[in-house]
C-alpha cells in the first residue's frame, strides 16, 4: 500500500473510532487533554496565550498546536481525541513496517495484531494521551530506519510531543550519517536542533521562563508531594504494569528479540531506540520527576516496539511448520492475555466519560447559578474539563487541595465554590470557604465570615 493509501486507512479507522467512542462512551479526554483545550480556547477566542499558574500540565507544542485547530475548526474535543486515536492506529502501522522491515512473514500481521492488543493505547488514545502519537512517531521513525528522511522527518514531529526525542534525533544525525544523503543530513540536523528551540521558545513567550516546561513538574512535586518513583524501586513498578501495558508473552518475546538484535545488528534503529527510551526513563526517574501512576503512560513507545520485537521473534524459526503453529498460538494466545486487561481500560475510558458529562450538564449550571464569581476549588483532574465546558477563564480554577496548606496567592474569603469528593468527608478547613459544595453529595459548608 503506498504512503497515501496508508495515511487514509489510518485517518479513516480513527474516524470510525471516535465516532464510535463518542456513541458509546461520550467525550472521554483526559485532564492533560482539556488543559490544552482551554489552552487553545482562550487563545483563538480571546488572545491570551499565557498558562494559569494552577495548570500544572506540561505544555507540549505538538498537542497544542492540535487543540488549536480543533478550536479554529469548530470541534476542539472531536479533533484532538480524532488525533490521538489516530496515533493509536498509527502505532499497529508503524509496528508493522518496522517488523516487515527486520524480520520475515508473518511478523508483520504479528505486529499489528501484538499492538492492537495493548491496553495501554485503549486507555491512553481515547483519553487523548500525547505519548500515543509520540509512540507512532518513534517506532515509525525506527521503521524507516536511521540515516533516512523519513526517520529525520516523523523525529522533528516526536520532538514536540515528548523531550525524549531530542535524544533520539541526535542519535539519527550521528549514527546515520554516513549513508544519509545531503538533503537527508539537513533534515536530521534540523529535527535535533529545532524541536528543543521551538519547545523552550514557545514556553518563554508564554510564560516569560524559558524552562517553564521543567519547572512546572518541579512545582507540582514539591507542593503536592506525590509519592515519586525511585531508581530501585524502578523493576517492580514496572513489573506490576506489564499486564496494564502489555501483556506477559509479548514482553518476554520482545526481550529475546533484543537480546537478538544486539548481537547480529546493534546500531539499528530497532535496538538503539529502545535501549535509548530505557535510559531516558532511568533519567527522568533519577531526577525525580514521575510517579508509579505515570510509569504506565511512559512506557507506551516500549510496548509498541515489544509488539514488533515480540512477533519479529515469533516469526524468526527458520521451520515453516513451526512457524505457522506458534504464529497460530500467538494469535489466540496474545489477545486472551490482554482482555482482561483491555477490559480495564474501556472501563476507565468510561468512568472518564461519566466525569465529564456529570461536570458539564450537572456542576457548570449549578456553578453559573449560585457561584457566578470568584474561584472555583475542585479536585485537579476536573479543572480544565469545568472550564471548557463553562467558558471561564482557566485561571479561575484551583486545585481543592491548595487551599488547606495555607495558600498565600488565595485568599480562602475568595474562592466562591469548593467541589469535593462524592464521599461527601468534608475535611476541617472546608468550613473556612466562602460556599462549598458537593454537587454530588449535596454538601454545603458555612459560609467565610471574613
Amino acid at each position: 500500500m503506498s504512503r497515501l493509501g496508508q495515511f487514509v486507512l489510518v485517518a479513516a479507522a480513527a474516524t470510525f473510532a471516535t465516532v464510535l467512542v463518542r456513541a458509546i462512551a461520550g467525550e472521554a479526554l483526559g485532564s492533560d487533554a482539556y488543559s490544552h483545550l482551554v489552552w487553545a480556547r482562550d487563545a483563538v477566542n480571546h488572545g491570551i496565550t499565557s498558562h494559569a499558574p494552577f495548570d500544572y500540565t506540561v505544555p507540549k507544542p505538538f498537542q497544542q498546536g492540535v487543540a488549536a485547530l480543533g478550536t479554529e475548526l469548530g470541534a476542539p474535543t472531536f479533533v484532538f481525541e480524532w488525533a490521538s486515536l489516530a496515533g493509536a492506529f498509527a502505532c499497529a502501522l508503524a509496528a508493522a513496517t518496522l517488523a516487515r522491515r527486520i524480520g520475515r512473514y508473518p511478523a508483520a500481521p504479528l505486529a499489528a495484531l501484538f499492538t492492537f492488543c495493548l491496553p495501554v493505547l485503549w486507555r491512553g488514545g481515547p483519553l487523548g494521551d500525547s505519548n500515543v502519537p509520540y509512540a507512532a512517531l518513534v517506532v515509525g521513525a525506527a521503521a524507516a530506519g536511521m540515516g533516512t528522511l523519513g526517520c529525520a522527518g516523523m523525529l522533528a514531529v516526536a520532538g514536540t510531543l515528548r523531550p525524549e526525542a531530542w535524544g533520539l534525533a541526535v542519535l539519527n544525525a550521528v549514527l546515520g550519517w554516513r549513508t544519509a544523503t545531503l538533503p537527508t543530513r539537513i533534515v536530521s540536523v534540523v529535527s535535533a536542533v529545532v524541536p528543543p528551540v521551538l519547545w523552550v521558545t514557545l514556553d518563554h513567550a508564554f510564560t516569560g521562563d524559558w524552562w517553564w516546561s521543567s519547572n512546572i513538574v518541579d512545582a507540582y512535586n514539591e507542593r503536592f508531594q506525590p509519592p515519586l518513583l525511585s531508581l530501585s524501586g524502578l523493576p517492580s513498578a514496572v513489573i506490576e504494569r506489564i499486564g496494564d501495558v502489555s501483556t506477559w508473552p509479548v514482553a518476554l518475546l520482545a526481550l529475546a528479540a533484543l537480546v537478538f538484535g544486539l548481537r547480529k545488528r546493534p546500531l539499528d534503529a530497532a535496538v538503539v531506540f529502545p535501549l535509548a527510551l530505557v535510559v531516558a526513563l532511568l533519567v527522568v526517574v533519577g531526577r525525580g520527576q514521575i510517579s508509579a501512576d505515570d510509569v504506565g503512560r511512559m512506557l507506551t513507545a516500549l510496548a509498541v516496539f515489544a509488539a514488533a520485537g515480540a512477533a519479529v521473534a515469533l516469526a524468526a524459526h527458520n521451520a515453516g511448520m513451526l512457524r505457522g503453529s506458534l504464529a497460530v498460538v500467538a494469535v489466540a494466545a496474545v489477545p486472551l492475555a490482554a482482555a482482561p486487561w483491555l477490559a480495564g481500560a474501556v472501563h476507565d475510558v468510561r468512568d472518564q466519560s461519566r466525569e465529564a458529562r456529570g461536570l458539564a450538564s450537572k456542576v457548570a449550571p449549578a456553578l453559573e447559578r449560585e457561584a457566578p464569581s470568584g474561584y472555583v476549588a475542585l479536585p485537579r483532574q476536573w479543572q480544565g474539563q469545568l472550564a471548557l465546558s463553562w467558558d471561564r477563564p482557566r485561571s479561575t480554577f484551583i486545585p481543592a487541595r491548595v487551599i488547606g496548606d495555607g495558600l498565600d496567592e488565595i485568599n480562602k474569603c475568595d474562592v466562591g465554590a469548593l467541589i469535593v469528593p462524592s464521599d461527601g468527608r468534608l475535611p476541617r478547613w472546608i468550613r473556612e470557604v466562602v460556599v462549598t459544595h458537593d454537587w454530588r453529595a449535596g454538601v454545603r459548608a458555612k459560609p467565610c465570615t471574613h
